[in-house]
């Protein structure tokens, strides 16, 4: 299904070229009276207003990407077109890695199947997951990473340590361990859209 708000956040994008937030986004379209029709559970209606503007900044992703060549990057803290893919299209395609979040916010089954205790049980382990920074941040020491780099890059990165730490290969079994964790730690923080 086509998300009827497409339009109006791409004009809020294009008043903020510098990047926009979310919030900045939701706030816009909370004044023009868009999330009047929502649930009654404050906690329902945040999840709400938050899948319905993701689904449309996704939707307006790959539009933008397949039809004009612009790259939409939306991440954890700001939206904002990136135009130094549009000459590279040929070479790289910015949307060729599957993005779990992408797909989970541009499946309308989500929205629809999700109830106030889902609600609490997502906030309270996107909660969990924010104040354990400091586990995220030593997880992608250990992966020998900059924080923060593609999930791509991070699997590839897991395997070849895993391979060199393996404890039938010689390796040490807390090292082996250690590692493991770290990938986990690292694909969750992915999978909530936390960032460091």
């Amino acid at each position: 299904m086509k998300n009827p708000l497409i339009a109006e956040i791409l004009s809020f994008i294009e008043q903020k070229p510098e990047g926009i937030t979310e919030f900045e986004i939701i706030k816009m379209l909370e004044a023009k009276e868009y999330f009047n029709n929502l649930a009654d559970e404050d906690e329902l209606a945040l999840f709400q207003k938050h899948f319905i503007t993701m689904n449309a900044l996704y939707q307006l992703q790959l539009s933008l990407w397949e039809n004009d060549a612009i790259y939409l990057d939306i991440t954890s803290v700001r939206v904002s077109v990136v135009t130094e893919y549009c000459s590279e299209k040929s070479s790289y395609n910015a949307l060729s890695e599957t993005s779990s979040v992408r797909e989970y916010y541009l499946d309308w089954e989500n929205y629809n199947k999700t109830d106030q205790e889902q609600v609490l049980e997502m906030l309270n382990s996107f909660w969990q997951m924010y104040f354990n920074q400091d586990k995220l941040i030593s997880a992608y020491k250990t992966l020998e990473l900059a924080q923060r780099e593609p999930i791509n890059v991070v699997k590839k990165k897991y395997r070849k340590l895993v391979t060199k730490c393996h404890p039938d290969k010689g390796g040490s079994h807390s090292d082996f361990i250690a590692v493991r964790q770290a990938y986990e730690v690292i694909k969750q923080s992915v999978e909530f859209g936390v960032t460091v």
